[in-house]
């Protein structure tokens, strides 16, 4: 579900794309509003100059390339277009250019019809990864999941079953249930392979158990949840203390020290929790939005948060943000979950346009910058698609989970599975 909102956000939200702007455009996301807006109006022009003016803020941004080049064969500006399209293929953008009226008459060309070979190959299906684990039941709907390093165990969470499950050589026991620890829809998890700890983040809308899903729009009940691994026992729990505003914490992501941090999606903050303290907000994305996977790095000194914008960089110990510097070619926003080790970030860009690619990020020696990326191939089950991922022993695990846009559907018939990827 992590990212799966912000996709919604970004793609979607058009009824809230048509409200006046309360105050000047900043944002990416402000631009790309403005942008939708123009284009409905029939605002060509307008709407490309708010597309160009969003990519002056995220210059890798695929879905503002793609409005530059729709608008662009619109104006007739065949350059600009070609140069949209080129742009797009570069960044991995995965879609069918003939399927736009503006564009199509322009395939013929040669460098038109070689950029739209080069989309197709981003959009080629990649060869099915083996799959590891398939959950029992079909209606568990899989979000969040980690691994103990210490002994190979997963640990997976549902979001409409409100349990926490281990898989141990394969076989599946329940380690919480809302019956028993008041859990509510699970999302992000992680180990503390340090204190034998497992945290989770758990919430629901306010309406009752059994409603159909909310993205966030709602009131909500939140917590941050530990149990403890080697007897399963709930060791505490911490709410969230209501202040009027929706939030919806997402996942959470725990530093050698104890401390765990984690995101607030619909807020776009981050949040840290001391051992033996409370849940504080340390940062607010004021420039960033719809913060979703998180992850510590094994000093604890920086965290990243997948971002609309691209991965934010925070650093633990001046509480500054910056996005991670990235090659012009190379887009780390629209992240779902991530994982960080053997000098990579791994990233699920589980965003159609992305072709829900698993993104893996080599960083250099300061953690700030990305020295390069490849996607790896992570063929899913007809009809899944990834959410998040956790590292193990030599591998990546990868969840594939239906779309979440089924969630209330009564014919679903798809179990949730765990592929593992190979890794170096």
């Amino acid at each position: 579900m992590r990212f799966h909102v912000a996709a919604i956000l970004l793609v979607g939200l058009t009824a809230a794309a048509f409200a006046d702007e309360p105050t000047p455009p900043r944002t990416m996301m402000d631009f790309y509003r403005l942008a939708a807006v123009a284009e409905r109006q029939g605002e060509t022009g307008a709407a490309r100059d708010h597309y160009r003016a969003g990519l002056a803020v995220v210059p890798q941004s695929p879905h503002l390339w793609l409005g530059v080049a729709r608008t662009s064969a619109v104006l007739q500006d065949e350059a600009a277009c070609l140069e949209a399209l080129q742009r797009l293929a570069a960044l991995g953008a995965a879609f069918d250019p003939a399927g736009d009226a503006a564009v199509a008459p322009l395939l013929g060309q040669p460098e038109f019809a070689a950029a739209a070979a080069a989309i197709a190959r981003n959009a080629a299906p990649p060869p099915p990864a083996p799959v590891v684990a398939t959950f029992a039941d079909p209606d568990l709907w899989n979000e969040g999941i980690a691994c103990d390093l210490a002994t190979g165990d997963l640990y997976a969470g549902s979001v409409k079953l409100s349990k926490l499950l281990r898989i141990r050589d394969g076989v599946e026991s329940v380690l919480g249930a809302s019956s028993e620890d008041g859990l509510m829809e699970i999302l992000g998890l992680d180990v503390d392979e340090q204190r034998r700890h497992l945290w989770a983040v758990t919430g629901r809308d306010s309406t009752a158990t059994g409603a159909p899903h909310d993205f966030g729009e709602a009131p909500r009940a939140n917590a941050l949840v530990r149990y403890d691994l080697e007897s399963g026992a709930q060791l505490a729990v911490y709410p969230m203390v209501h202040d009027g505003r929706i939030h919806l914490w997402n996942d959470v992501s725990v530093a050698p020290d104890g401390t765990a941090y984690f995101t607030d999606l619909a807020a776009s903050e981050v949040y840290r929790l001391r051992p033996g303290g409370e849940p504080e907000v340390i940062y607010n994305g004021t420039d960033y939005q719809y913060f979703n996977g998180i992850v510590v790095d094994d000093a604890g000194s920086l965290l990243y948060v997948a971002a609309l914008e691209g991965v934010v960089v925070i650093d633990l110990g001046e509480l500054s943000a910056a996005l991670l510097d990235c090659p012009p070619d190379l887009y780390s926003g629209l992240g779902d979950g991530m994982a960080i080790g053997k000098g990579s970030l791994f990233i699920v860009q589980n965003n159609g346009l992305l072709n829900q690619g698993i993104l893996r990020v080599r960083l250099d020696e300061t953690g700030r910058r990305a020295l390069a990326a490849e996607t790896l191939p992570c063929g899913l089950p007809d009809g899944l698609m990834p959410y998040t991922c956790a590292l193990g022993n030599g591998v990546l695990f990868v969840n594939g989970t239906p779309p979440f846009a089924e969630y209330d559907g009564e014919d679903f018939a798809r179990p949730s599975v765990i592929v593992a990827l190979p890794i170096d």
